[in-house]
């Protein structure tokens, strides 16, 4: 059962619940097959909905490596007394601004 699948079941499980709960229950046939018609169009929905996520994933990774390198290169670059004294603060801003998405590259 892949993600959407599972999903849809949690939904009517839900509903099933929900229905019985409040004393419905005699709707519960017409909910479900009225779910199952407009299943398509809810896994349209539901598959935009994931690669919009991944997207996001994707663009916080490359601001995680664009911090790592920042990192990295800074910490082989300076000495690391002098890091520890005056770079700190800097090192953390351009830090900051790769994970915002700032960076420019450097």
């Amino acid at each position: 059962m892949d993600k959407f699948e599972e999903a849809l079941q949690q939904h009517k499980d839900n509903l099933t619940k929900n229905l019985a709960e409040f004393g419905e229950g005699h709707r519960l046939n017409r909910m479900h097959k009225e779910i199952d018609i407009n299943a398509a169009d809810y896994e349209y929905y539901f598959q935009a909905g994931q690669q919009s996520q991944q997207a996001k994933v994707e663009e916080l990774q490359k601001r995680v490596d664009e911090a790592l390198k920042i990192i990295s290169q800074e910490s082989e670059e300076i000495d690391l007394a002098e890091y520890r004294i005056n770079g700190a603060f800097v090192d953390a801003k351009k830090v900051e601004q790769a994970l915002k998405g700032e960076s420019d590259g450097q």
